[in-house]
């Protein structure tokens, strides 16, 4: 394969993983939320159900080093947080809409919904 065909086959892959974690994403359990944006007004937030992989991958791209999430520092669980938002909303961008705290709701949101069923 040629260097122009593997840049372009990563190009490819590059532009079509958002819309293969929203299809992945698809059969998983979802719920939607009001969230507040900076343009002042309520908007739904589909929140999806992470799963233990999709945890472990956001703490390792993180860089998250603590033994137990409760040892997690400030900057780490910001960062974590963000990754985890982005993750479950399949909206890299969505943390430049929301307004101050509105993040708060969607990681409760996630926390709730990712944990088995109490039945």
């Amino acid at each position: 394969m040629s260097e122009e065909e593997r840049e372009r086959v990563l190009k490819g892959q590059r532009e079509t993983r958002p819309t293969a974690t929203r299809v992945e994403h698809g059969i998983a359990y979802h719920e939607t939320i009001k969230v507040w944006f900076t343009d002042r007004t309520e908007h739904e937030v589909t929140v999806y159900a992470l799963s233990s992989g999709e945890l472990y991958e956001a703490v390792h791209a993180t860089g998250v080093k603590a033994q137990k999430l409760s040892e997690i520092n400030f900057e780490e669980n910001i960062n974590l947080s963000a990754k985890l938002i982005s993750m479950a909303t399949g909206d890299p961008g969505i943390l430049n809409k929301l307004m101050i705290n509105e993040d708060a709701k969607i990681i409760s949101k996630i926390l709730e919904i990712s944990q088995a069923p109490k039945n």
